[in-house]
């Protein structure tokens, strides 16, 4: 798996928000889960490849993420795209909220460290 766009999220980890140090290894995939663990050798901690993103923790298909916020982005709508998906509203609902609060809560997670370049249209 190539880990040279991940970082060590660890407050305590000396390569902390820097990318592609080769500090990053492979480790897995937790009770077989469909997501790789990373171990960062400099301080010993692990966590999952989608620490940080929307998918992180959720147990439900990336492709019917993708599809219901898909659905959102096009106007469908709260309970249209709940019938699409035979699911309840409420759970659709969670979906903005959850890509919301994603933002917010890893804005400070961001690599300090990592240029961005501007985008080119």
């Amino acid at each position: 798996m190539d880990t040279s766009q991940h970082f060590c999220p660890h407050p305590d980890c000396a390569y902390r928000g820097w990318v592609g140090l080769g500090n990053l290894r492979a480790n897995g995939h937790p009770s077989g889960g469909p997501w790789q663990q990373l171990l960062c050798v400099a301080c010993r901690g692990s966590f999952l490849e989608t620490l940080g993103t929307l998918f992180h923790g959720k147990r439900v298909a990336v492709e019917l993420i993708v599809r219901v916020i898909a659905c959102l982005a096009e106007g469908l709508g709260i309970r249209g795209t709940a019938r699409v998906f035979e699911v309840d509203p409420k759970t659709v609902l969670q979906g903005p909220n959850l890509a919301k609060g994603q933002i917010l809560a890893n804005s400070n997670t961001v690599s300090p460290h990592r240029r961005c370049s501007p985008v080119r249209s």
